[in-house]
Formats: C-alpha cells, sequence, structure tokens
C-alpha cells in the first residue's frame, strides 16, 4: 500500500462524506523500431470513486533479453477518521543498449469530491520528489457549501515539481482550516522514460504523498496538543493576515479575541 502514516498525533474525527470521484490510470512500454515493435502495451484504466478510495495501480514491462521497458502508475485518496491522505506514484524505465528503440510513459489522473459537515484542522505532512522527465501535481480547493450551490475558494493547496534530469525532492508541512462546504482534491503524475543514447533518460519517477491528520480547531501550531504555545502561535500573527494565515483560526482575515476562544475552548 503506497499510503503510510508520517507522523503520530492525536486525531480527531471530522464530519466527512465521499460525494463522488474519478480518474485514469495510463500505462505505456514499446521496444522496436515504430512499425516493427517487438513489445508494444498501451492501456488506459478508467477509474470510480470506490477505485480511488481503495488505492488502484497498473503495471507493464517489456523485455527482449538484456533490453526492458516498464512503467508503473499508482494513485490513492484515504478519508477516515484519522485523515485525508492522498498520493500518486509513477515511474518507468527504458533501456534499448543499442539493440531496441525503448520508450515508457505513465499518467495518473484521481479526482474526490467530499463534504465537510463542519469546521475541520488538517495537517498535511508532504513530500514529492521526481527525476528524469517527472512531474506530480495536487490541488485542494473549497468548490462551494456542503450538499451543493455555493461559491468556489482560491485553492488551499496548488503544488507543482517537475524534473528534467536531475534528482529533485521537496517536503513540508501545512496546517489547515478547512471550512465547512463541499471540497474537491485532485492529483496528477506524469513520467516519460527513454533510451536516446543520452544519460539521464532511461529512468524516471513521479511521486507525491500528503498524509493528512485531523487536529482540534484550536491547535494552532499543529503539534497535536491544544496548549500555551498555541497561544503564543496566536499572539506572534495578532492583527489582520492575507492568504492562507495558519493562526487565523476561523479564516476571517485576522487573528484576534476569536481565535483565541477557540484555542481556552479546546485546552488540553
Amino acid at each position: 500500500m503506497l499510503i503510510t502514516a508520517i507522523v503520530a498525533v492525536a486525531p480527531l474525527t471530522a464530519d466527512i462524506q465521499p460525494i463522488s470521484g474519478s480518474g485514469d490510470l495510463y500505462v505505456f512500454t514499446t521496444l522496436g523500431d515504430y512499425g516493427d515493435e517487438v513489445c508494444l502495451i498501451a492501456r488506459s484504466t478508467e477509474l470510480t470513486l470506490k477505485d480511488v478510495l481503495a488505492g488502484a495501480e497498473d503495471h507493464e514491462i517489456c523485455i527482449d533479453g538484456a533490453t526492458s521497458c516498464q512503467s508503473r502508475a499508482e494513485t490513492g485518496v484515504t478519508i477516515d477518521d484519522a485523515g485525508l491522505t492522498i498520493a500518486v506514484n509513477g515511474w518507468g524505465e527504458a533501456v534499448g543498449l543499442d539493440v531496441h528503440d525503448a520508450f515508457s510513459r505513465h499518467d495518473t489522473d484521481a479526482t474526490v469530491v467530499f463534504d465537510l459537515e463542519q469546521d475541520a484542522r488538517l495537517r498535511f505532512d508532504w513530500f514529492h520528489y521526481a527525476s528524469g522527465l517527472g512531474t506530480v501535481w495536487l490541488r485542494l480547493h473549497r468548490s462551494g457549501d456542503a450538499g451543493g450551490g455555493g461559491v468556489a475558494s482560491s485553492y488551499l493547496i496548488d503544488r507543482s515539481i517537475s524534473s528534467y534530469i536531475d534528482f529533485i525532492f521537496e517536503d513540508g508541512v501545512d496546517v489547515l482550516h478547512l471550512p465547512a462546504g463541499r471540497w474537491l482534491v485532485r492529483a496528477m503524475s506524469t513520467q516519460l522514460a527513454m533510451d536516446s543514447g543520452e544519460p539521464g533518460f532511461q529512468h524516471s519517477f513521479a511521486r507525491t504523498t500528503h498524509t493528512g491528520t485531523w487536529l482540534a480547531l484550536g491547535d494552532a501550531d499543529g503539534d497535536g496538543a491544544v496548549d500555551v504555545t498555541d497561544l503564543l502561535t496566536l499572539i506572534e500573527s495578532w492583527g489582520a493576515c492575507s492568504g492562507s494565515c495558519q493562526a487565523d483560526l476561523n479564516s476571517d482575515g485576522i487573528v484576534d479575541v476569536e481565535d483565541m476562544l477557540t484555542v481556552l475552548a479546546d485546552w488540553t
């Protein structure tokens, strides 16, 4: 299973209901000259909400003696009492060794829409990496009111990474306030590998995992406890704030006494 817990903090159950979802996995491998391939496999798999929530994968490989070409694609969204976790993973290789032309590709695309019946707070521990010709991308935003209708918000997460031969790795932590409403998460990845005679293109990777854990609404710093450090976090950010402000516990654009009362209400 490609989704694993990264941090251990006290979970808080959120009233969350998956509404719809879809996705697609694509794997492609080929060995040999164009039009006279020794092996050519191309497959696209459509995913339902059930598939995405269960986690889906596909893998193909072409082998001819010492030459090989393979492609793997994985995607999944986990929603439960512990949190909300999104993961995509794809990689491929193409090794022709001057015997065959070799090429592989993968694509993943997964979307889940869910209703959040009450305000929630979420800590995302995330990483993504890519190498060769790899790209990965993830977005999360409020698309309207729970049950439908309403106005969409700007993206709470809009993150991507693309590589050109060199390995790229990024990671971090997001502590987010999610107002009640209808939410949409979408993750995509793609990768190309080819034996072109140039180094760096035979192997390619694209992966991201965002492991989310529900927190108490008053947990300003996202450490799993509501205590004096959360009050200090509020004091340091006191006043108006723009964009996604971690200390703005109710997303009203200002850190003030209402946020302090939220901390005191959840005091542990």
